[in-house]
């Protein structure tokens, strides 16, 4: 994979998906380039994005048990929630500023307040969505 902002511009690619108290190694592969998220699996979950098919590849051993799943905003999706719900699955991640599914009030803004006081929450029946402000600007 070529990484053009890296000291050393081509490297391997992991994906994995890792316990978190014991670090143990549950399911990973090799990106190995373009549509190599979706290999193994079925025509009904490759109509799914790249993304959303690289996180089901991983979660098929642990789907049905309850487990909490969290990931960084690279994955990070609604879509993603829902279909990890129907796998008994949940799911925390960042989000990142340019996703579709943010609402304008979420956004950056200069007259936010810091801290608790500028928190924002959105509730729907099986999801939260939370906007923090850490620090000025």
């Amino acid at each position: 994979m070529y990484m053009p902002n890296k000291p050393c511009k081509y490297g391997i690619k992991i994906v994995c998906i890792t316990d978190e108290k014991t670090h143990y190694f549950y399911n990973g592969y090799i990106n190995a380039g373009k549509d190599s998220d979706g290999y193994g699996l079925n025509a009904a979950l490759k109509q799914f994005s790249k993304l959303l098919q690289s996180v089901l590849r991983l979660v098929r051993f642990i789907e049905n048990t309850n487990r909490n799943i969290t990931a960084d905003n690279w994955f990070s999706s609604l879509e993603l929630v829902e279909e990890l719900k129907n796998r008994n699955l949940t799911y925390v991640e960042t989000m990142r500023k340019s996703k579709r599914e943010i609402p304008p009030e979420f956004l950056p803004q200069r007259n936010r307040k810091v801290g608790r006081e500028g928190t924002l929450f959105v509730f729907t029946k099986e999801t939260t969505l939370i906007s923090y402000v850490p620090k000025k600007k």
